[in-house]
């Protein structure tokens, strides 16, 4: 059984990490993706945790992938295409620190198809969290109890969870 499983996209996002000796920017390769920082959280937390989404076959997508691994993070739900490559970010911070992100491409998360998903790792999962974009297109997510979670529902989420007492579903959106 799976704590918490995280269905969505996982990339790199190349972070500004101070300057080269021209005074450029230089940037650092690390793991992105809110699905896959989120299963980090639970995972340091104690969770069981697991990812289902897409990366390319290249470089990005196996340091991803490794970086799950490096977290305990179960990858049995990954899978690897030669179509396009992992999406990849640039993150640069202003000089009040807020951040901008630069994405190249358009990666491979969300060419994720419903027979490419291992459906085990989702029977296997009390909680199941997902990008609104992959809920909507993966007609296996949709057929499971959907709730989208905002601040304030937090207690109709409790209230609910009880009620089905199996598993719930977060979805999140963007604002």
């Amino acid at each position: 059984m799976f704590d918490v499983v995280s269905a969505g996209d996982i990339m790199i996002d190349f972070s500004q990490c101070g300057y080269g000796p021209n005074g450029n920017p230089a940037y650092e390769m690390n793991p992105g993706g809110a699905p896959a920082h989120m299963l980090v959280a639970c995972s340091l937390l104690g969770a069981k945790t697991a990812f289902i989404g897409k990366v390319g076959d290249d470089l990005f997508g196996r340091h991803v992938a490794g970086a799950l691994k490096r977290y305990g993070i179960s990858d049995e739900g990954v899978v690897y295409t030669t179509i396009d490559h992992t999406m990849i970010s640039f993150v640069s911070f202003d000089e009040d620190g807020d951040r901008s992100f630069y994405f190249v491409g358009k990666g491979v998360d969300h060419l994720l198809t419903a027979d490419e998903v291992n459906r085990s790792v989702l029977d296997r999962a009390n909680i199941i969290y997902s990008t609104y974009g992959l809920a909507k297109s993966l007609t296996v997510l949709r057929r499971c109890v959907f709730c989208r979670i905002t601040p304030s529902s937090t207690a109709s989420y409790l209230q609910l969870t009880q009620t089905i007492g199996q598993r719930a579903i977060y979805i999140t959106r963007r604002l």
